[in-house]
């Protein structure tokens, strides 16, 4: 008797296809499930800060989910609040196709599992700002993300396109920490300025 595998879900593709783009992006920021420091932390908040107002607000207004762009934009200011800042968001890129955007969408919305992790690991210090990976626990505890998974496994989407979109998340996140060098004085320079693949 021949036995069948069952026809993976997209969220299952997805996670197969990007898996080692996903780990290569987490590897990037923390070491053993912590970060070496609060800049690090706040290097971290800031490639997301790009990411989700480049590319997670031209996902959402490409799939025309209002519900998607209000969270994006919630994402954004309260990654604006933990960085201390206001108004600075990106342009958002180019978009590509809608499956391209569920794939953008699958990354960061999936991120949400993450932000529960840190918070109950102990990977962030007490004292540093949390705003946008409270925000993101709550979206994952309050059933949205179960119900985005779900919308995401019941619509047809070319599953290499959105591949591609989730690994242009990744990717910013992976190749956009900053280079840090050593200044004349004795102090270090950091800089960071985001390259979104598309």
């Amino acid at each position: 008797m021949t036995i069948a595998k069952a026809i993976a879900t997209n969220r299952e593709s997805l996670r197969h296809q990007t898996r080692e783009d996903h780990n290569r992006a987490e590897s990037t920021w923390t070491k053993s499930g912590r970060f070496d420091s609060r800049q690090d932390y706040n290097a971290w908040l800031t490639a997301l800060y790009h990411v989700h107002s480049a590319l997670g607000v031209a996902a959402a207004q490409t799939l025309g989910a209002s519900w998607l762009i209000d969270k994006e934009q919630s994402r954004c200011r309260a990654l604006e609040r933990d960085l201390g800042t206001c108004g600075s968001e990106k342009t958002p890129e180019k978009t590509g196709t809608r499956s391209w955007a569920w794939g953008v969408q699958y990354a960061l919305n999936g991120s949400a599992l993450g932000a529960s992790l840190l918070l109950k690991s102990g990977a962030i210090d007490d004292s540093w700002p949390r705003n946008y990976l409270t925000e993101m626990q709550a979206f994952a505890k309050s059933g949205a993300l179960k119900q985005f998974f779900s919308s995401l496994d019941r619509t047809p989407v070319d599953i290499e396109e959105a591949g591609h979109g989730a690994r242009s998340v990744f990717g910013a996140l992976a190749d956009n920490k900053p280079y840090e060098e050593t200044a004349g004085h004795g102090g270090r320079v950091c800089q960071q300025e985001l390259r979104t693949p598309l």
